[in-house]
């Protein structure tokens, strides 16, 4: 009768799971089938409560004081053990329970399996994968498939760089389409060109224009990928605070880390932490890597680098047995701190911002205004340029330097 105590505390362990999960299942999803759920809940209670009842039953039949002779435990006859496969594992158990109680225990797990199946079948997170197979991209690689494939290899930092800004486009491909962009900006500068060079012979000393544009374009496409990837890592590093509060709390109801994860990749609320969150689940369930090696792969590949660290310290966690609720507190009281110093910082930088624009763009052309009054009161001349002339290029340059003041605040600016 011992087995069969095992037996009934190893079903216990798994009802007590299930209950688990649906309970996490109704903090994280709005279902409009509550009463549906709410009736597996009751049905697993009523499971764990049938095995619980009869655990005096078998403790009674192996009891040293209801029989001497080892080996020889007296059986209770009101109990009779029966057999089934789990909806949660699929794996065939065997429990002891009381003879009243078959017919009851057998309809309230048919009642829980239905329950269970579908809120496993919810919990599968799947990653679309997009297929550029757009005319641009095939007519690229017709024209320059054989070239970029041998660029490929030596420019693997902007494959990189691909892949952290999360452009699902293929290395190779990218080069094609920057070599054929950039021709086609070439041959549509020469036609300009030769155009204009037919109408005035003296735009000859134009000549290097089209292949600079060229280049221009060549090298726009070879930054995108670093200033895209540059930007990601600032938006993740805007959600890991909240998403790692987040975290900690689903960590707290004693889920497995897999389910913490996968309510963070269906969250809307973490729209580029959710798509590292997504590798990392398709690492799990598609390619069959054990969580710990598929945390270790994600963090290696993530743009931001407290992402990486927080997923290498969830895998030291998870193999030393320590506290995950425990170590995601502490990670989301650092990344709060950090993102409140960020923001500190950024204030700061504006009041200085500030005080350069007041002292540059609006005392300063106060300042040259005076001047060109006097100087045209006076019929002065700065250069041989008349003073319309002087009025012309000082709004331009305030108008650019308004412009690269904006630029600036926007790229120093924390995203929300």
């Amino acid at each position: 009768m011992i087995e069969e105590l095992k037996s009934n505390l190893k079903q216990e362990k798994i009802l007590i799971k299930d209950i688990s999960s649906i309970l996490s299942y109704f903090s994280s999803n709005n279902t409009s089938e509550k009463d549906f759920y709410l009736s597996n809940l009751k049905s697993l209670l009523a499971q764990l409560k049938i095995l619980n009842g009869s655990i005096p039953d078998i403790l009674e039949a192996i009891s040293p004081l209801k029989s001497l002779i080892p080996g020889q435990e007296r059986k209770n006859e009101e109990l009779t053990k029966i057999s089934y496969v789990s909806p949660s594992n699929k794996e065939k158990n065997y429990v002891t329970i009381n003879k009243k109680d078959v017919n009851k225990f057998i309809q309230e797990l048919k009642i829980s399996q239905e329950g269970i199946n579908n809120i496993n079948q919810e919990d599968k997170v799947y990653v679309p994968v997009e297929i550029k197979t757009n005319m641009l991209t095939r007519v690229s690689n017709k024209v320059f498939s054989r070239i970029s494939e041998k660029i490929a290899p030596k420019m693997s930092d902007l494959g990189e760089d691909l892949k952290r800004a999360n452009i699902r486009i293929l290395n190779s491909t990218y080069i094609s389409i920057a070599l054929f962009v950039s021709m086609l900006v070439f041959l549509f500068s020469i036609v300009i060109y030769l155009f204009l060079l037919f109408s005035n012979s003296q735009l000859l000393i134009w000549f290097w224009v089209p292949p600079i544009l060229s280049l221009t374009s060549m090298t726009i496409f070879y930054i995108y990928p670093s200033s895209e990837k540059n930007s990601v890592d600032k938006m993740i590093a805007q959600e890991l605070p909240f998403a790692t509060i987040h975290m900690s709390a689903i960590a707290g109801s004693n889920v497995e880390p897999t389910k913490v994860f996968k309510v963070i990749a269906t969250s809307k609320e973490y729209p580029y932490l959710s798509v590292e969150i997504r590798k990392l689940i398709s690492q799990v369930e598609i390619y069959g890597y054990d969580l710990i090696n598929a945390l270790k792969n994600i963090a290696k590949k993530t743009p931001n680098e407290g992402f990486g660290e927080l997923l290498n310290g969830i895998a030291t966690n998870i193999s030393s047995g320590g506290d995950l609720k425990s170590y995601l507190d502490k990670k989301s009281e650092n990344f709060l701190s950090d993102y409140r110093l960020e923001r500190q910082r950024y204030i700061s930088m504006a009041e200085i911002f500030m005080d350069i624009y007041i002292s540059l763009l609006i005392t300063g052309p106060l300042i040259m205004m005076m001047l060109f009054i006097i100087m045209n009161m006076g019929n002065f001349s700065l250069g041989g340029l008349s003073i319309e002339v002087l009025l012309l290029l000082t709004s331009g340059v305030i108008v650019f330097a308004n412009i690269v003041f904006i630029v600036i605040l926007d790229i120093k600016q924390p995203k929300t």
